[in-house]
């Protein structure tokens, strides 16, 4: 299934008459790997999403909207606890243990709560 950056970078290989077989060959990666990441197969690494915003030349709103629907596109999700405190870590593993238990209204109230 195709992921939300995977539709955010078909819009604008379209929209600039770009084919995956060109992009891939500008890129010098395979279109079998353009595709994958597209369709959440592969893990959109830093050095793709760079290239990517490089290729289309994106910027302002457009480079945050890419950065963050390939966030969401992710699989998995690695952070750093090193420099958090105790009550920090502690926040991040209960958020972790139970995020696929939260109702959206209970998502939804730390989604305002975070957004402050």
């Amino acid at each position: 299934m195709i992921t939300e950056f995977g539709k955010f970078i078909r819009k604008l290989r379209i929209d600039e008459t770009v084919t995956l077989r060109k992009m891939a060959d500008d890129l010098e990666l395979s279109p079998a790997y353009l595709s994958s990441v597209e369709t959440g197969k592969k893990k959109i690494t830093d050095n793709y999403l760079d290239a990517v915003l490089s290729y289309f030349q994106l910027s302002g709103e457009a480079a945050i909207e890419a950065k963050h629907l390939a966030a969401i596109s992710q699989k998995e999700l690695t952070m750093s606890l090193e420099k958090a405190n105790q009550k920090q870590k502690s926040s991040a593993v209960m958020f972790a243990r139970r995020l696929n238990t939260l109702t959206d209204d209970e998502i939804e109230k730390l989604n305002l709560l975070l957004e402050k």
